[in-house]
């Protein structure tokens, strides 16, 4: 069983392609700018518990919270409050040495938060873990006090960034990005949209095999016309020739891109193209030939999109004129033979019913030898 094979028009076929093409751009640079926001969220905000964490760790109050009694926290408790409001901090953490929250921006349950090593040598760590049952950021570093010459840790401060709320701000500008990936499919829908009717109109409204179809049909029709055939566009170029006009111009192959003028001198061509008129069984010369021409305007709404011009020669057409005026001349022959025929039929129908069958033979053979002789004369003579 043969399957029908589907043709889709030429607009589905561009909307289809543009459309595919959109959604697999705008997909992907949406996916990369997606994983892209979301390793750089998780960074900014990483660098910035990190930053947070060191900018609180040499400020003042916070040392000397380390150096007083635990009556004078207020001013540290001040400052962590302060900077978490700024940063948008989850909590804050100032530890000492062993790891003890000494004072917390706001009241938790633990005590104790577990440091990682590198803060007992003076370096700042960023870790993943979970604050109040909620997955954070927290960013630590050190507090180092210069004594006698050498660095001491006292203690450290961790801040915590809530994780969720940095995948919620990651997840806002994916959003973003969504509706403006949307936006700009919408607008490549339409922009595909136009185009193809921009094509369509260009094509007359034909799909691609009716003119594939169109076109072998037109090259067949042009070879079978023996008649020569030239065609230019509106400025007098030649876009089209067939093969008859070749060989009648005594051209070696059809040519175009050339003016029309160059291929029929003296015919004026031009000029019946811009004052948009007809020639009808004209006359004219070229190359010592004598073509009977005829032109044909190609109009679209209007406007004059160039001219057919069609010729054949004049001795082709007197020859053929010859021929129709000698077939013209042997049926007015027969006309009369089968006339004088006939009458010669009635006579011998006259003398047969008179009874005379001795005059009706006699004049039988008569005829006969009469047409003999006629014969003899034409077949010897000529």
């Amino acid at each position: 069983m043969v399957k029908k094979r589907v043709n889709f028009s030429l607009q589905t076929k561009i909307m289809g392609l543009i459309a595919a093409l959109l959604i697999l751009v705008i997909g992907l640079l949406t996916v990369t700018f997606a994983v892209q926001q979301t390793k750089e969220g998780r960074k900014q905000s990483e660098q910035l518990a990190v930053q947070t964490a060191k900018t609180i760790s040499y400020m003042p109050p916070v040392k000397e919270l380390f150096q007083k009694k635990r009556g004078h926290k207020g001013e540290a408790q001040e400052v962590i409050e302060q900077m978490k409001e700024q940063t948008g901090a989850y909590t804050i953490y100032v530890l000492n040495e062993k790891g003890e929250i000494k004072i917390a921006s706001e009241k938790r349950g633990q005590t104790k938060l577990t440091r990682s090593r590198k803060i007992l040598f003076g370096g700042s760590h960023i870790s993943e873990t979970k604050n109040d049952g909620r997955m954070v950021i927290r960013g630590s570093a050190p507090i180092i006090q210069e004594q006698s010459g050498y660095s001491k840790v006292i203690g450290s401060v961790s801040v915590d960034f809530l994780l969720n709320e940095t995948e919620q701000r990651i997840k806002e500008n994916v959003r973003k990005l969504s509706f403006m990936a949307v936006l700009v499919l919408l607008i490549g829908f339409a922009g595909a949209a136009a185009l193809a009717k921009s094509i369509r109109k260009d094509t007359l409204g034909l799909e691609p095999q009716e003119i594939a179809s169109l076109y072998r049909e037109r090259n067949a029709m042009l070879r079978a016309i023996k008649e020569g055939i030239i065609a230019t566009n509106r400025e007098g170029v030649v876009t089209m020739m067939n093969v008859s006009a070749a060989e009648m111009l005594r051209l070696p192959e059809p040519v175009v891109n050339r003016p029309i003028d160059d291929i029929l001198p003296g015919a004026g061509i031009m000029s019946v193209l811009q004052q948009r008129q007809m020639l009808l069984n004209q006359e004219v010369c070229v190359n010592d030939q004598v073509f009977i021409l005829n032109t044909k305007m190609m109009l679209q709404n209007g406007q004059t999109y160039g001219i057919v011009v069609s010729f054949r020669q004049k001795t082709e057409l007197k020859r053929l004129i010859d021929t129709l005026t000698e077939v013209q001349k042997y049926s007015e022959d027969l006309r009369a033979q089968t006339h004088e025929f006939s009458n010669k039929l009635y006579v011998i129908l006259g003398l047969l019913e008179l009874g005379e069958y001795e005059a009706a033979i006699d004049l039988i053979k008569e005829e006969y030898a009469i047409q003999n002789e006629q014969h003899d004369i034409l077949f010897k003579n000529i």
